[in-house]
C-alpha cells in the first residue's frame, strides 16, 4: 500500500477517533429503536476547502452509526458521492458514467481511503497541516466571547497539527487569551498542563447573572425638602397696641396762680 501523505493521515486519525467514540456509545443491537439518529451530512460543493473536513467527519459518523450497512468501502464511497454537488460531483462524473472495463476503473471507486485522498488533493486545503498551524498560532479569543468557543476552535486546530507537545500547545492556548483572563490566571497561578489551563479558564469565565432592575426609589428618588425660611417673630403686643393707638392732644398744664 502506498504511503499516505500527511494531509490524508490527519483524516485517517480523525476517522479512528470517531470510531472509538462510536464504539463507546453504541448499543449492543444496531437495530435498537432507542439509539439516537445521526444527522445526514451536509452537501459539499468544493467552493470552500475548509468545509471538506466537516463533510468527512459527518460521513464517518454515519458509517459508525450503521456499521453493517457500510462494511464495504464501495458503499461508503457511493454514500459520500450522493452528497456531492457542483464541481465536486462533476469531477467524478466521467468515471462514474464510464461503462468500460471494470479493471480500468480508478482505485477511489473501490477504496474509501483513496476516495478521501482524491477529495483532499483536488478540493481540500493545499497543505492542511501548515494551514492548521498558521491558524493555531494566530488564534485569538475576543474579549466579549465565551472561553468555550475559543476552546472548541483551539481543539479543532490542535487535532490537525503534528509534533506539538503539551507545553507548546499550552503556550499557544495562553497566548490567545484576552487580558481579562490572563490577569485572573496571574492572580491564582498558571497551571502546568494544557488540560489544567483549559479547566481553569472555564472556571474563571463563568456566565454572570444580569444586573437587577433598578428599584422605584432609585428610578424616582424622593425630593429633598429644604428647611423653610424662618418667619419674622411676631411684634410685642404692647408695641402693636401703641402703633394702633390714635394720636391725642397733649394734656393741659394746670394753672397754679
Amino acid at each position: 500500500m502506498d504511503e499516505l501523505d500527511p494531509g490524508l493521515a490527519v483524516f485517517q486519525n480523525l476517522a479512528v477517533a470517531v470510531n472509538r467514540l462510536s464504539r463507546s456509545s453504541r448499543q449492543t443491537s444496531d437495530s435498537s429503536s432507542s439509539r439516537a439518529k445521526v444527522r445526514e451530512p451536509d452537501t459539499f460543493d468544493g467552493t470552500d476547502p475548509k468545509k471538506l473536513r466537516t463533510f468527512l467527519v459527518q460521513c464517518e459518523l454515519c458509517f459508525q452509526d450503521r456499521a453493517k450497512a457500510f462494511r464495504l468501502d464501495r458503499a461508503k464511497v457511493t454514500f459520500a458521492q450522493s452528497y456531492l454537488k457542483g464541481m465536486t460531483l462533476e469531477w467524478f462524473e466521467p468515471d462514474l458514467l464510464n461503462s468500460g472495463d471494470p479493471a480500468d476503473r480508478p482505485r477511489w471507486m473501490e477504496s474509501w481511503v483513496h476516495f478521501v485522498a482524491e477529495l483532499q488533493s483536488t478540493f481540500g486545503p493545499h497543505d492542511p497541516i501548515a494551514d492548521a498551524e498558521h491558524q493555531l498560532e494566530h488564534l485569538r479569543m475576543k474579549d466579549a466571547h465565551r472561553v468555550t468557543w475559543y476552546i472548541v476552535d483551539f481543539n479543532r486546530l490542535a487535532s490537525q497539527v503534528q509534533d506539538y507537545g503539551d507545553g507548546a500547545l499550552r503556550h499557544l492556548f495562553y497566548s490567545g487569551l484576552p487580558d481579562r483572563l490572563k490577569d485572573e490566571i496571574a492572580r491564582v497561578g498558571k497551571p502546568l498542563t494544557l488540560h489544567g489551563l483549559r479547566a481553569l479558564c472555564q472556571e474563571i469565565d463563568v456566565p454572570r447573572p444580569p444586573p437587577s432592575p433598578p428599584t422605584p426609589e432609585a428610578t424616582h428618588p424622593t425630593p429633598v425638602r429644604r428647611n423653610p425660611r424662618p418667619e419674622t417673630p411676631p411684634a410685642l403686643p404692647t408695641l402693636l397696641a401703641r402703633q394702633r393707638r390714635p394720636a391725642t392732644s397733649p394734656l393741659p398744664v394746670p394753672d397754679r396762680t
